[in-house]
């Protein structure tokens, strides 16, 4: 079962990992996001869940399309 620790981990480490790829910093995300980076902050540390919209805006910003997070059986 995906809980919304595992999704927050998850996302968190998503951002950091796409923000590396790209080059972008996490200011930078925020910005070309429309969030703070305090938000932005908090969703790489796992410590707040992104509403929908906000996750679609980061993703927006990072070029990564719906991702069909599953549980593996």
């Amino acid at each position: 079962m995906i809980t919304e620790k595992t999704f927050n981990e998850w996302f968190g480490d998503m951002i950091v990992r796409r923000c590396e790829d790209t080059g972008i910093s996490h200011r930078e995300l925020a910005e070309k996001a429309g969030l703070t980076e305090v938000s932005v902050s908090r969703y790489v540390h796992g410590t707040k869940t992104p509403s929908f919209y906000n996750a679609y805006k980061i993703m927006k910003v990072l070029n990564i399309g719906v991702i069909d997070f599953r549980e593996e059986e």
